[in-house]
């Protein structure tokens, strides 16, 4: 019931939390309770693209893990290592995000290879110093000494890597039990059937069904945004999408198609109409059509030539 491109924003807009950019990234969903349920992606990032996730990272250490380090600066030598394994590696880190298992990076050990590269068993300290300097250097800084590069590489890099892996996980996850639950509000929301008679002859019947047009809802949360330049481009608002498939999922102002039928004694159907409506269920398991006046009020207008001043008995019944 949801159009595609409302999908793919909504998974972006929840993955956003993380510090990465998934724009680009072509999600895969598939939900509809069996074993083949999957919400998914593959893509490459540079390692200079986990820079605000590695911040989001620092900031769920406490004291022991910090090991001494003031938070800002091991946040610095994060980015600072980022950039290294760019210069160094020249390659991708592959992103493998599952909502149902271990969400996976592959990547160069970076590490290795720079020891590998630096070691100098003739020189001081077992080490070529320029070398060392050479791959590790950026902006004129070095910021992590060789003898410690191989613990922050074990500690602070892995561990940045098994967050952001932890929390993509975590994000798909909620994605999935947001789809799952749309999914089961229309399949409750299409079981409604109400029949009222309206007079001796006639009787008004109202039944819900999925809306299949899955209308784009874009224009309800992207926002026009000004550039320095001026231009004018439109930006996703995470917070109004998320909101809308939340309330999605929670049945509140689901969009549905309404039948209302007007039958004579034989069963035949005299007027009907299908129209798009929001529909919500309530405390008890009630369920509320928004609007429901309205939609009753423009069926029935056709029978006024039929039952002539009925329109007291129409509102009554409704």
């Amino acid at each position: 019931m949801t159009n595609s491109t409302d999908n793919q924003n909504y998974v972006r807009a929840v993955l956003a939390g993380i510090g990465i950019d998934f724009d680009e990234t072509e999600m895969f969903i598939s939900v509809s309770h069996c074993q083949s349920d999957e919400v998914s992606f593959t893509c490459s990032i540079s390692a200079s693209e986990l820079r605000e996730s590695a911040g989001h990272y620092v900031d769920t250490l406490n004291d022991t893990q910090l090991a001494g380090l003031d938070a800002d600066a091991l946040k610095k030598r994060l980015v600072y290592f980022l950039e290294v394994f760019d210069l160094v590696s020249g390659q991708y880190l592959d992103i493998s995000g599952k909502h149902f298992a271990t969400s996976r990076f592959e990547y160069d050990d970076v590490c290795s290879e720079i020891l590998s590269n630096s070691a100098d068993s003739a020189q001081p300290g077992g080490y070529d110093r320029e070398e060392y300097k050479r791959l590790m250097e950026v902006d004129g800084q070095v910021l992590i000494a060789r003898f410690a590069l191989e613990k922050f590489w074990d500690t602070h890099f892995i561990g940045l890597i098994n967050y952001v892996s932890d929390e993509i996980t975590s994000g798909l996850y909620e994605v999935y039990r947001t789809f799952s639950d749309i999914n089961m509000a229309g399949y409750t929301f299409s079981e409604y059937s109400y029949t009222r008679r309206i007079t001796d002859e006639l009787s008004l019947h109202i039944s819900l069904k999925e809306d299949d047009f899955e209308e784009q809802l874009t224009d309800c949360y992207m926002d026009e945004t000004t550039l320095p330049s001026g231009k004018v481009v439109l930006r996703r608002n995470n917070e109004s999408i998320i909101g809308i498939y939340e309330g999605y999922a929670s049945k509140s102002y689901f969009p549905m198609v309404a039948n209302v039928r007007v039958l004579d004694t034989d069963g035949e159907v005299v007027t009907e109409l299908y129209q798009g409506v929001n529909v919500s269920e309530l405390a008890g398991g009630r369920i509320k059509i928004h609007d429901r006046q309205e939609l009753i009020s423009e069926v029935f207008a056709n029978l006024r030539e039929f039952i002539p001043a009925s329109e007291d008995k129409i509102f009554d019944a409704a």
